[in-house]
């Protein structure tokens, strides 16, 4: 007797269909995962941006705001602690005093910011916290604020260096080469072992002057100053020294300098130069100096001629600590 073994019927339709359904599943997965990364991405690109232009605008105020030393600590026009914003006045930034309480928009960015003075503790030094809302609004809940700080002092009674006398203009950032003035230099030799800023005289500028000045001290080298030996420098960009030069009144300013270190008794630099120059010579900056000297040495220098000494000026200058 034969015995026939029939073979398990297996429904193929059956299973392409479940694979057909499980391979549609699995794409739609890869497919979501790979949408959110993108999603995740761009969100993650533009947070990145936001948060560097709120920074960037926090950076440049605090930097305007270290140039209103004198405004701050006007003893004519008693300034409160509180909250400001800033206005553009004469074509300089101010503390904007009518609005007080309130913080103002940044034109280029529209972002918010508050600026807050404190001087509870010290009424010769100001505590400064600058705070900027990514948003452009103070009462958002999605994004968090950003804050820098400061300490603005009243130096007045902190002078180590200085010769205060001026009766003339010094022109810098006229050009790089033979002819023309790029930056000045004035030395100084320090009683102390640190210093953090300067103070100096602005005269007006000649034509439209466009660009920024930025402040450094260097050691020195032979006589000369030694431009591979920075000790520190005025900080800020290209943008934000502009600014902060066009905010400056024809007067005496002051510059606030990263806390450097000293050896009293040696020979240190200031130096003044442009961010920016304008080769026909026709407009650039110019500081206040004092034609007859009286202390130090003044020299000016370009790419193609190197040092060169004027007829024995001196800057309108003090080293502050």
């Amino acid at each position: 007797m034969k015995y026939v073994v029939k073979q398990p019927y297996h429904n193929t339709a059956g299973f392409t269909l479940i694979e057909l359904m499980l391979a549609v599943a699995l794409l739609g997965l890869v497919a979501l995962g790979i949408f959110s990364g993108v999603l995740f991405g761009q969100q993650s690109i533009t947070n990145a941006g936001t948060r560097n232009r709120t920074t960037a605008v926090a950076n440049a105020t605090l930097d305007i705001v270290r140039g209103l030393r004198s405004q701050i600590f006007d003893t004519n026009t008693i300034l409160a602690d509180g909250t400001y914003g800033l206005e553009r006045s004469t074509g300089r930034w101010l503390l904007d005093v009518s609005n007080y309480g309130t913080g103002d928009t940044n034109d280029s960015t529209g972002l918010y910011r508050e600026i807050a003075i404190d001087r509870s503790t010290n009424p010769d030094q100001a505590k400064i916290k600058i705070t900027v809302w990514s948003s452009g609004d103070s009462n958002s809940s999605t994004t968090q604020p950003l804050s820098v700080s400061t300490i603005v002092s009243n130096w007045e009674s902190f002078v180590d260096q200085q010769q205060v006398s001026q009766d003339s203009a010094l022109s810098f950032g006229e050009g790089t080469t033979t002819g023309f003035t790029y930056g000045i230099v004035q030395s100084f030799v320090p009683t102390v072992s640190s210093i953090s800023g300067v103070r100096l005289y602005k005269k007006a500028d000649t034509g439209s002057f466009t660009a920024g000045v930025q402040v450094s001290i260097y050691a020195d080298a032979g006589g000369v100053p030694d431009i591979g030996s920075l000790v520190t420098q005025q900080s800020g960009t290209s943008l934000e020294l502009t600014d902060w030069w066009a905010s400056l009144d024809v007067g005496v300013f002051s510059v606030d300098l990263p806390d450097a270190g000293l050896t009293p008794g040696n020979t240190y630099w200031i130096a003044v130069e442009p961010t920016a120059v304008d080769i026909s010579g026709s407009t650039h900056p110019n500081l206040g100096v004092y034609s007859s000297g009286g202390y130090g040495d003044v020299e000016t220098y370009n790419a193609d001629d190197g040092w060169s000494v004027p007829t024995g000026e001196s800057f309108y200058f003090e080293t502050l600590y």
